[in-house]
């Protein structure tokens, strides 16, 4: 018996041990965050072909008793909602399994604890997505944004837009909106001609005035009768109100990084104010706007918290938590959602708000390599587009776009000019890597930012070294020995608003950026830097002013060099719409509608012929499979994730050049160096008629049979878009875009990829 004891308690002790190291295994390295991505078993639902699904929903239809012209309608629904939502869940932007995909399931089993048939109707997601909101789809798929997990401050918050959303699908509001509008998914592009998912989920589903109110009222039910507590749904409509804020804020303004030696000129500052008052002044405009219930399409938020506060007043909510599942368990979401919103901003390429943000990150969960990385990444990709004079605005610096505390930030980036900008940044990018020298990737970008600055804005790095103040007794007395990344440290709410202050003048010997480095600790690792960076830019010699003749000759050259050895390519699963068009008119105005069955034969046909050209050359073409099927795992839509965050920050960046912050999770072979984008759009229309040709043919009667089988064809539309990179440079190695007129057969789509893979590898001269 004494053995036996002895026994038992090594085994206990043995088990909980292991237990304890598998808990310890998933916990987050947030000092080293990566990317989240899907994980365990993949979801039943994306195992069997949208055309299935959608000649399911079909059946049904026909079975029921409606009118004809509804059960047209409602097919037309069913079929665009079924390809639909299955393209949403294999976009790469979905999570599930994950930690915050759990989350929200666990919140929805306690909300819907006594209605079992309703919740194994539902299924909840959450989507990449930096905009705060939720959705529901036609067949019950719930999704909720990082975006707006970042933004809530408790589970009861959650609860109240799950229950809100649900009530969306009992009620199907979806369909009705549909009826009454006859909306189509559109192929809207985004702001850098890429094709906006979220743009397509909003207008598919976007609801009316009534339909909102309904589905608040019918909410508020659910909660009343679950644990949580219903107040807590005022906080989610200011939340809302208040999307155009950080999600937290805390002061920032250029002033923050001036030091006794480094001072803004008073034309800075008023540019800055100048840009601020306009800024507040389309805000008036804009919020009167919105606040007009005649043109708004969606109940105004004022009034929707009204009508909550009159509810909760009404009743006793003695009891009801804030936290159901558990607030440890919220608040990791809720940080995980935080350093994910971070990489969403970098993904998209909005510079501006990825560095503010890291920064109140940094306040709330303190400092890390991670953000470390992101705060330098942001400084160095707003440099690369200032030098290119892109719009700023196109990459998180918009005034108008950004309020509150990131404001001031933004316009003071927006107003600084190209070398200006370019000192704030290297001095905050080598305040970074000087901590962090073994770190690769801020090497990269420190090395490349100062490159950027000696050799695009032609600043003498030696000035940096050679700055002496006039006055520099004085300046002595006031030294600032703090770091010169800072902000007051504290957070609040955006509902808070206050002022802040500004900063004064001293008098220099030169240029007053050349006083940013003036304050560095070490100043002989500095100047050994700087000599390193300008030893290997005079290794490659004085670079020659480049025409435009020399620039197409060295693009011919770069591209034959580095083409020429490509054995190997890495495609994603292609993009294909297969539209069938009609005539609307006696005008012959043509008007195209997506067919989605033919779309879903035709790109497994089309993946039939990259295979087989794939086997007859000596190219071999890998494809990420992203389509639903019997075979997808959860491990294709991982790489086909990660290969598409890669893709998504180099299209957001119209700039060959640039280092990219995904480029540290690609996790590529070396035969992965190479990853590509092919999109395919084809449309059939009926030919217009021709009362010319139809007149020659009267006239010529042995003509009219040619002219009749001419007529009665359609005409046939081909577009190819193909675009190659190289991972490892971030260049663009190939860009082919063209419009056929032909049918899309097995021998031309074979024809097509041929030429693809040999202008791929011999691309000289185009």
């Amino acid at each position: 018996m004494k053995y036996f004891k002895s026994n038992l308690m090594l085994l206990l002790l043995l088990f909980s041990q292991l237990s304890l190291k598998s808990q310890n295994s998933k916990v987050k390295d947030y000092n080293n965050y990566e990317p989240q991505y899907c994980e365990g078993v993949i979801p039943s639902i994306l195992n069997q072909s949208s055309s299935s699904k959608a000649k399911e929903a079909t059946k049904t239809i026909k079975s029921t008793n409606a009118k004809r012209s509804e059960k047209k309608t409602e097919i037309d629904h069913a079929i665009e909602s079924s390809f639909f939502e299955d393209q949403l869940l294999t976009s790469g932007q979905i999570l599930y399994g994950d930690p915050m995909a759990e989350f929200v399931n666990q919140v929805a089993d306690e909300l819907l604890t006594d209605k079992k048939q309703l919740r194994d109707e539902l299924q909840f997601f959450v989507m990449k997505s930096h905009v705060p909101n939720a959705y529901t789809t036609h067949n019950g798929i719930v999704v909720v944004t990082i975006g707006l997990l970042a933004r809530l401050e408790n589970e009861s918050q959650l609860a109240v837009i799950l229950a809100h959303e649900i009530q969306h699908y009992v009620l199907k509001h979806s369909l009705q909106q549909y009826k009454e509008v006859k909306q189509t998914i559109a192929d809207s592009r985004s702001r850098r001609g890429s094709s906006d998912l979220e743009s397509k989920i909003k207008h598919l589903y976007r609801f009316s005035k009534d339909q909102e109110l309904e589905a608040d009222k019918m909410g508020y039910e659910l909660i009343k009768n679950s644990k949580y507590d219903l107040s807590e749904g005022i906080y989610v409509f200011e939340m809302l109100k208040y999307s155009d804020y950080p999600f937290l804020e805390t002061t920032m303004k250029i002033e923050s990084f001036e030091t006794p030696y480094y001072k803004y000129p008073t034309h800075i500052k008023e540019g800055i104010a100048k840009k601020l008052t306009e800024a507040v002044a389309a805000d008036e405009k804009s919020d009167k706007e919105e606040l007009d219930e005649e043109t708004s399409t969606h109940p105004s938020l004022d009034k929707r918290i009204n009508i909550l506060k009159n509810l909760v007043e009404q009743k006793n909510f003695a009891g009801k938590q804030k936290f159901v599942v558990g607030q440890k368990q919220f608040e990791e979401i809720q940080k995980m959602s935080r350093y994910e919103l971070l990489l969403l901003f970098v993904r998209r390429g909005d510079y501006g708000r990825s560095f503010y943000l890291s920064s109140v990150v940094e306040i709330l969960y303190g400092k890390g390599n991670f953000i470390d990385k992101v705060k330098a990444m942001s400084l160095y990709g707003i440099l690369e587009h200032k030098i290119k004079k892109h719009d700023l605005a196109d990459y998180g610096c918009g005034i108008n776009q950004n309020r509150g505390d990131w404001r001031p930030i933004t316009a003071a980036i927006e107003t600084l000019d190209a070398k200006d900008f370019g000192a704030f940044a290297s001095k905050l990018i080598y305040d970074i890597y000087s901590v962090q020298r073994q770190d690769s990737f801020l090497t990269k970008i420190t090395n490349r930012t100062f490159q950027l600055i000696q050799g695009k804005l032609d600043i003498n790095l030696k000035d940096f070294l050679n700055f002496k103040p006039q006055d520099i007794e004085t300046a002595k007395k006031n030294v600032d020995t703090s770091a010169v990344i800072s902000t007051d440290g504290k957070l609040k709410n955006p509902r808070s608003r206050i002022t802040r202050t500004s900063g004064n003048e001293i008098a220099i010997n030169s240029a007053y950026y050349t006083g940013i480095f003036y304050t560095v600790a070490d100043k002989k690792a500095l100047e050994s830097y700087i000599n390193s960076v300008e030893q290997s830019y005079s290794s490659m010699g004085t670079p020659k002013k480049e025409t435009y003749a020399s620039k197409v000759e060295r693009d011919k050259k770069r591209y034959l060099s580095s083409n020429k050895n490509i054995s190997s390519i890495t495609f994603l699963e292609p993009k294909f719409t297969f539209s069938l068009g009609r005539v609307t008119s006696y005008g012959n105005d043509i008007q195209s509608n997506r067919n989605y069955y033919l779309e879903e034969i035709t790109k497994k046909n089309i993946l039939d012929q990259w295979k087989f050209v794939s086997d007859y050359t000596n190219m071999d073409i890998q494809m990420l499979n992203n389509s639903v099927s019997k075979t997808l795992k959860t491990e294709d839509l991982n790489n086909y994730s990660r290969m598409n965050d890669w893709l998504t920050e180099r299209l957001n960046n119209d700039t060959g050049q640039m280092i990219l912050f995904y480029s540290q999770y690609l996790k590529t072979e070396a035969q992965d160096k190479y990853i590509g984008w092919v999109g395919y759009d084809y449309t059939e229309v009926p030919r217009p008629f021709d009362p010319l040709a139809l007149f020659y043919s009267l006239y010529l009667p042995v003509y009219f049979p040619f002219y009749l089988a001419k007529q009665l064809q359609n005409d046939c539309y081909f577009n190819q878009r193909i675009l190659v990179y190289n991972t490892e440079t971030g260049r663009q190695i190939y860009n082919n875009k063209n419009m056929l007129e032909h049918k899309i057969k097995d021998d031309f789509l074979k024809a097509q990829i041929y030429n693809t893979i040999y202008e791929i590898k011999h691309v000289e001269g185009k």
